[in-house]
């Protein structure tokens, strides 16, 4: 059979064309059977007369009406009008009234040179036509690879599944965009999981239950939402394919193979879309003023959306990771300890050193102290804390308590006690040495507290003689006033208080008691002198501490005020004696009186000890001189590392030996409310005085609160007391640190927004894919395409020499990446 080369221009696929058909052989003859088309405008990206000189029509059975429209096959000038066409019966066996016709023409045309075109008619010419494009025989061109037993499929293309887009998009792969949707409907709930988890546990855990969380839902999601977009970049490189392929061979015409190659080597990543929009912008094919004729969509915008994709899939974890709000809180544990030594007690050396201090601090005409007034506020700060319905004070530690080679203000050094002398100025900045205690624990060791009860002294004008013969005051205390005092702190009455008193041994001589006083229900007795000053007290130890429990003293204070500085004020007993002020008018002093107890007992405590702040007491463990463990069903104590062995660490408490500090710090807080008192003038009020009233203001005195004076005196000594029962001496504390726990939880609103959004964007790739150039079938970068691009022969390139089995990839892709690739599967 002869064939002649026909050379149909590039661009055209409608041009007036006729073909006739003779086959000399068969018994009937065929008539010339003819269809004239109208040819289009002419295209500028093609000059046919210069490529082809003039066409001559070509006879051309008739088409069905569904056969896709062909384009002119203008004969080469070289080319006699014999060899336009020849015809072949093919026979099956017998001969039969309806030969097959096989009909052939070289076409020679920069997107379709070195291919045939076979048109077959079975059986008749009104059962249709079917054209396909096989490769020539020649070398020139990659041939066809070896017959595998299928035969190739030379039926028409089957029309798109209609969908609302069918015009100008790809029909949307539904169960891709099922699984997408399913994926945002689950998103919170999946995420909700892992945040629950996370919840109580420490930051790490949680950070790692949260980044699992955020990374497997970013992962999932991020996955579909580029399994949707893939659609894009397949559409943008086949339709660059398609576009560089109507370009002539003079203008380059093909896509190089590594181009190809990079446009697909990873459709889910940004890198081949870059790729793509820069070999676009080099190819002369996908200019849109060259393909404004068949193709005007920008496809670099639909390359630009692939990239958006890419940039949300590739950030989701991390924006997920940001919905996700982490709060830190510190969790106190009290479960594993390590022990540390404080300096909680006093040494050997501390004690020494009170001793010689004590003579002086019992000189009632000294009033001596242990710091200057000045300083006072550089003292710990005072602490109450609840235990048992009752309030227990005790003084702050301080940092230099919990370093090694500190101390407490028990030391009754001159530095200490008289911070005012050689003072160093201190760099506020200066870091705390790195072998201290470590920050964010709690610290368990026993301290000092006070307890103080206060009664009104009863039956006042019996009870107090304002002024005696002597020019003394005296005060007399019933014993069922002291023995409510022991009951409320549950403690046994002194059995010295059930004797009678021996007034004789209180009493000045010619001093004669009130007539109205039963001798007989008074257990104590206590002389002032006329001293001028508004409030005084007289101190009765009951226990100095040789029991080694702690200190219990009994006190009577006794209120002597001006009446004419209260003029709101409510007395007990007025005096008889009158006194004039300033003015000459005569004034006269108003007596009131109340008995306290007060106990300085051992308790444990917790202190919370961080490096944002100072030492800071959290509550009361036990009233205990010793740490025991406090287990439960839920928590068992247990200790890390080795326990303390040194000898001069004590592990309790013991006041045995601290009769000389106690009698010190007593007298020291005792005098330091003296100095609050105005000598201007006799019994004039104080600031002190007031607050036993719960007034206000120098005018301010009321009547003598025996609660408010219980708390005012509490306060003073735990201030000027408790501090200096804690000096160098070391004891056992408990070390426990803190746990940092999370607290996790969803931003609602930004997880929402970022659920429709990836749900948005997933939407759009899904039924939005732009369909190929010219109406082609949808191809991609699976296996598929491939398939159909080479052995359907939609892909024709050159044939390389030097292919063999068995090559290295490296040395394939130096052999073909130059060559160049023209899709000509739709003409």
């Amino acid at each position: 059979m002869r064939r002649t080369p026909l050379r149909p221009p590039p661009g055209l696929s409608r041009l007036s064309q006729e073909v006739t058909f003779d086959d000399p052989d068969s018994e009937t003859e065929l008539p010339q059977i003819s269809r004239q088309i109208p040819a289009p405008k002419s295209d500028p990206s093609f000059d046919y007369k210069h490529a082809h000189g003039n066409a001559e029509d070509v006879d051309m059975p008739l088409l069905p009406s569904n056969f896709p429209q062909t384009v002119r096959f203008p004969l080469t000038e070289n080319v006699d009008a014999d060899s336009r066409s020849s015809a072949s019966r093919s026979w099956n066996g017998q001969r039969k009234r309806q030969p097959e016709y096989t009909y052939s023409s070289i076409v020679d045309d920069p997107f379709l040179e070195g291919h045939e075109a076979h048109l077959r008619q079975p059986n008749s010419w009104s059962a249709g036509a079917h054209c396909s494009i096989t490769p020539p025989s020649s070398s020139k061109f990659i041939k066809t690879p070896p017959s595998t037993g299928y035969a190739l499929d030379s039926r028409f293309p089957r029309t798109p599944k209609p969908h609302p887009f069918a015009k100008s998009f790809e029909a949307p792969q539904w169960r891709k965009l099922a699984i997408h949707i399913l994926l945002c409907a689950l998103a919170y709930p999946f995420l909700l999981v892992f945040v629950v988890t996370s919840r109580g546990k420490s930051l790490f855990w949680a950070r790692l239950f949260v980044g699992a969380g955020c990374g497997l839902l970013g992962f999932m999601m991020g996955s579909s939402l580029l399994r949707l977009a893939r659609g894009i970049l397949e559409a943008a490189a086949w339709a660059t394919v398609i576009h560089q392929s109507r370009v002539p061979d003079s203008q380059g015409s093909g896509v190089r193979l590594k181009d190809l190659a990079a446009h697909s080597d990873d459709p889910t990543s940004s890198i081949p879309a870059f790729r793509l929009i820069w070999d676009r912008h080099s190819y002369p094919g996908a200019d849109r003023d060259y393909r404004k004729f068949y193709d005007t969509r920008q496809w670099s915008l639909w390359i630009a959306f692939f990239l958006v994709n890419v940039l949300l899939a590739g950030t989701l974890t991390f924006i997920l990771a940001r919905v996700v709000d982490i709060d830190v809180d510190i969790v106190h544990q009290h479960q594993t300890y390590y022990e540390v030594a404080v300096s909680a007690d006093l040494s050997d050396a501390d004690l020494k050193r009170a001793q010689d201090l004590q003579n002086a601090f019992q000189s009632d005409a000294l009033a001596w102290t242990l710091v200057p007034f000045s300083l006072e506020s550089s003292l710990p700060s005072v602490v109450s804390l609840s235990w048992n319905n009752d309030s227990v004070y005790f003084s702050e530690v301080t940092l230099s308590q919990l370093i090694p080679g500190g101390s407490g203000f028990g030391t009754f050094e001159t530095g200490t006690t008289s911070p005012s002398l050689g003072l160093k100025p201190q760099d506020p900045m200066q870091a705390v040495p790195s072998n201290s205690v470590e920050p964010g624990s709690i610290l368990r060791f026993p301290r000092w507290g006070i307890r103080i009860k206060c009664a009104k002294i009863p039956d006042i004008p019996n009870n107090i003689i304002p002024l005696s013969e002597n020019n003394l005051t005296y005060l007399f205390t019933p014993r069922d006033t002291i023995r409510g005092l022991f009951q409320n702190f549950e403690m046994d009455f002194p059995q010295g208080f059930e004797a009678p008193l021996n007034f004789t041994q209180v009493m000045h001589p010619n001093d004669t008691l009130p007539s109205g006083l039963d001798p007989s229900g008074i257990a104590t007795g206590a002389v002032f002198w006329d001293s001028g000053v508004a409030h005084s007290t007289n101190s009765t130890p009951l226990s100095l501490g040789e029991d080694g429990n702690g200190f219990v003293t009994m006190e009577n204070v006794l209120v002597r005020l001006n009446t004419s500085f209260a003029p709101h004020g409510s007395f007990g007993v007025v005096g008889n004696f009158s006194l004039p002020d300033k003015d000459g008018y005569l004034t006269f002093i108003g007596y009131d009186a109340a008995v306290c107890l007060e106990l300085y007992e051992p308790w444990v405590l917790e202190v919370s000890n961080s490096s944002v702040g100072s030492p800071t007491s959290m509550r009361i463990v036990d009233k205990a001189a010793s740490i025991k463990d406090l287990n439960t069903q839920l928590i068992k104590e247990k200790i890390k590392g080795r326990p303390l062995d040194d000898p001069l660490t004590k592990r309790a408490l013991n006041s045995t030996d601290l009769k000389a500090a106690y009698i010190i710090a007593h007298h020291n807080s005792v005098n330091q409310m003296l100095k609050d008192n105005g000598r201007n003038a006799n019994y004039m009020p104080s600031s002190s005085l007031i607050s036993f009233t719960g007034g206000d203001g120098p005018y301010g005195y009321t009547s003598l609160s025996e609660v408010d004076y219980a708390k005012f005196r509490a306060l003073a000594d735990a201030r000027n007391v408790l501090p200096y029962l804690a000096g160098s001496g070391l004891s056992v504390g408990r070390r426990y640190r803190d746990k940092i726990v999370t607290t996790t939880t969803i931003n609602n609103l930004g997880m929402a927004i970022l659920i429709v959004v990836v749900f948005l964007m997933g939407l759009i790739s899904a039924l939005f894919v732009p369909r190929l150039p010219l109406d082609m079938p949808r191809r991609g970068f699976d296996l598929y395409s491939w398939v159909s691009g080479f052995y359907a022969q939609e892909l024709v390139a050159e044939a390389p020499g030097g292919i063999s089995k068995n090559m290295e990839l490296e040395d394939l892709a130096d052999l073909t990446s130059d060559l160049k690739f023209r899709y000509v599967g739709g003409w």
